[in-house]
């Protein structure tokens, strides 16, 4: 991707996520989440494919 191309992605990309500004949780949705950020599930077959689909995969 050139350089370019990739200015133009990441100003759209700030400008979505300035647009979407936050979310606001229910107590028991805030505890979900911080249980998934303590105890992440293992990943699936499908987001391996596509983490050894990005170029820079290890």
């Amino acid at each position: 991707m050139s350089r370019r191309a990739r200015e133009k992605k990441v100003s759209a990309a700030k400008a979505a996520i300035k647009k979407a500004g936050h979310l606001r949780l229910s107590g028991k949705d805030s505890l979900r989440v911080l249980d998934l950020l303590e105890n992440t599930p293992a990943p699936n077959s499908k987001l391996l494919a596509a983490a050894r689909a990005l170029p820079n995969w290890a």
